[in-house]
């Protein structure tokens, strides 16, 4: 059982990965274009949806992995993620808002 939850936190991890580089790529910057406009708030939440969640939920289980390789690959990977997706986001508007 423990060994199914770090295959499923390594899946979310190349899941989320492929998503935020999706999402960087079509939006042409790390942050969602919808938190200007009002009308275009279903852009930020699938942005939240398909790049926050499922590397918090693979952060979670990665933990509760019993594999040391499973465990150490979902916990950086996850992490990672979760810098590029939620954390470096929220420092950019944070420190650099938008007029």
């Amino acid at each position: 059982m423990k060994k199914t939850l770090g295959v499923i936190s390594i899946i979310l991890f190349i899941l989320s990965g492929i998503l935020a580089v999706t999402n960087f790529l079509h939006q042409g910057g790390i942050l969602p274009r919808g938190i200007l406009p009002r009308e275009n708030q279903s852009d930020v939440f699938n942005y939240i949806l398909a790049t926050t969640v499922p590397p918090a939920v693979g952060f979670t289980l990665a933990f509760f992995s019993e594999k040391r390789a499973l465990k150490i690959t979902g916990i950086i990977g996850n992490g990672a993620v979760i810098m590029l997706t939620i954390i470096l986001p929220l420092t950019i508007n944070i420190f650099f808002p938008f007029e």
